[in-house]
């Protein structure tokens, strides 16, 4: 992986989800895949959306998908 960068963050998961009682935080991730299985495209940037959700004081990735 390459060309690997943090955006944008949001402080929840919002109402109505799975974790809206948990302190959650969405976090997109943009990167560049080398030696990628058929899912992804060598040398092409993928966007992804990671969750994680605070469990005993530790940030756990919950759930991500292709953005």
């Amino acid at each position: 992986m390459t060309d690997a960068s943090i955006g944008a963050t949001s402080d929840d998961a919002g109402p109505g989800t799975a974790y809206s009682d948990a302190r959650t935080a969405m976090v997109d991730l943009t990167f560049t895949p080398e030696q990628a299985d058929s899912s992804m495209v060598d040398g092409e940037a993928v966007s992804w959306s990671v969750l994680l959700v605070e469990q005993d004081s530790r940030w756990v990735a919950f759930d991500m998908g292709v953005g």
